[in-house]
C-alpha cells in the first residue's frame, strides 16, 4: 500500500508542475513551423548534396572496379532527396499563399484517411467465413 501512496503523491506533485505549463501554452501559428520547417529544409539539403558529392567521389575512386555502382546508388539518393525537397517547398509555398484551400484540402485528406483506417480496421475485424468440413460427396 505505501507504494501506491507514494505514486499517488509523485503524480500529484507532477501534475502541480506541469498543468500549469500546459494551461500557459500558445497557440503555434503558420509562421512558427514554416520558420522550424526552413531549418529542417535547410538540412536536408546539406544531406542531399552531400549525399550526391559522396556519390560521385565513390564512382570516382572505385572508377575501374564494380563496386563504383555503390557510387550511382548514392548519387541516386541524393537526387531523391533533392526531389523530395523541391515537392516540399512547393506544398510550402502553396499553403503560405492559399491557407483557406489549404485548410480544406488537408480537412478532407484527414477525413479521407480516417475512413480509410475505419473501414480497414472493420474488414480485418470481420469474422472469417467458415470453410466446409468435407469434401465433396462420393459416389
Amino acid at each position: 500500500m505505501p507504494n501506491a501512496v507514494q505514486r499517488s503523491i509523485s503524480t500529484l506533485i507532477a501534475a502541480t508542475v506541469v498543468l500549469p505549463f500546459a494551461a500557459s501554452a500558445e497557440v503555434v501559428n503558420i509562421s512558427e513551423v514554416t520558420g522550424l520547417f526552413n531549418i529542417l529544409v535547410g538540412f536536408m539539403f546539406v544531406a542531399a548534396v552531400s549525399t550526391f558529392v559522396g556519390g560521385i567521389i565513390s564512382y570516382m575512386v572505385d572508377f575501374g572496379n564494380h563496386e563504383r555502382l555503390k557510387g550511382i546508388g548514392l548519387m541516386e539518393w541524393g537526387v531523391a532527396i533533392l526531389f523530395t525537397l523541391v515537392v516540399l517547398l512547393g506544398i510550402v509555398q502553396f499553403i503560405q499563399s492559399h491557407q483557406g484551400t489549404a485548410n480544406v484540402i488537408v480537412a478532407t485528406a484527414i477525413i479521407i484517411g480516417t475512413i480509410l483506417i475505419v473501414f480497414t480496421v472493420l474488414m480485418e475485424s470481420s469474422p472469417p467465413e467458415k470453410k466446409k468440413e468435407g469434401g465433396p460427396p462420393k459416389a
